[in-house]
């Protein structure tokens, strides 16, 4: 159980993006169950794939919920906005756009410090969405330039010329 706990919960890791988290939830049912006690941040890692998953399933409530949750863990500056992503995605969801809004741009700040350059970008679009559905265009422009720059980061080539 100890080896293989882990083992799921990466397989949960590894198969969700932001449109397709429902494959997740075999393997992290599965490496609950194998959990007696999970160190912090793997609980931090489980209640933002547990939001995920709520936001493709449509349950904006359980969404926003499990990512308050792991935003209430004191956890390291890139889980927190991975969490606050999460939280952005369900209030979105709710209709809560301005509080979307802000939420995405503190996830962004808080990815891009610790630098976790494609999640941020990822976030970015995910934000750039929102606004675009949302008649804010030029933001949504904004938004999508600062995707660019954060996806170029991510790159390898970048790295080197940094």
């Amino acid at each position: 159980a100890l080896n293989l706990a882990p083992a799921h919960f990466l397989a949960a890791q590894i198969e969700p993006d932001r449109r397709d988290a429902l494959p997740a939830a075999a393997p992290l049912d599965q490496a609950e169950r194998l959990y007696s006690v999970p160190a912090t941040q793997d609980l931090v890692e489980m209640k933002i794939l547990r939001s995920r998953i709520a936001a493709v399933r449509s349950d904006a409530d359980a969404a926003v919920e499990l990512a308050r949750e792991a935003i209430a863990v004191d956890s390291s500056k890139a889980d927190r906005g991975l969490a606050l992503s999460a939280l952005a995605d369900g209030l979105a969801l709710r209709g809560d756009i301005a509080d979307a809004d802000a939420a995405y741009r503190e996830a962004v700040d808080m990815l891009e410090v610790a630098a976790w350059w494609r999640p941020a970008a990822n976030t970015c679009r995910a934000w750039a969405r929102v606004l675009r559905d949302n008649g804010r265009e030029p933001e949504a422009l904004d938004v999508l330039d600062r995707a660019a720059d954060l996806g170029m980061r991510a790159t390898p080539q970048a790295r080197l010329e940094r």
